[in-house]
């Protein structure tokens, strides 16, 4: 090592700092996969209600589109259409609420779920 000029040293050095950064991005991205695999999990897949909420806002975001379409269009064909799939949409959401309801496993969603369905 003694033998080797400065500029080769110097590359050398570089070469390893960039050599270790990449394995520290690689093992980085693996940890990061790994957490958002067990997140995935424990939030979506343990907790069948979470799946359930997801459709129903899901069903009410598609039906707003289709009102907002509505709104928006000047062909009465195409209106119609629109109000008819928001209705659709629409009508999906008490027999979603309904699934979310046997789904529910603790006592706290049970109280807002509760709550929600007071109002």
């Amino acid at each position: 090592m003694t033998s080797l000029k400065l500029r080769t040293k110097l590359l050398l050095l570089a070469g390893s700092g960039l050599l270790t950064s990449l394995l520290i991005a690689g093992t980085s991205e693996w940890g990061l996969h790994g957490v958002s695999a067990s997140e995935t999990l424990l939030a979506e897949d343990a907790v069948p209600s979470l799946q359930v909420v997801a459709r129903v806002n899901d069903a009410l975001g598609s039906a707003r589109e289709q009102l907002l379409t509505a709104l928006l269009t000047a062909d009465p064909a195409e209106r119609e259409a629109a109000i008819k799939g928001a209705r659709k949409q629409r009508a999906m959401v008490p027999d979603l609420l309904n699934e979310y309801q046997s789904h529910i496993d603790n006592a706290v969603e049970r109280k807002l779920y509760d709550e929600t369905q007071a109002r």
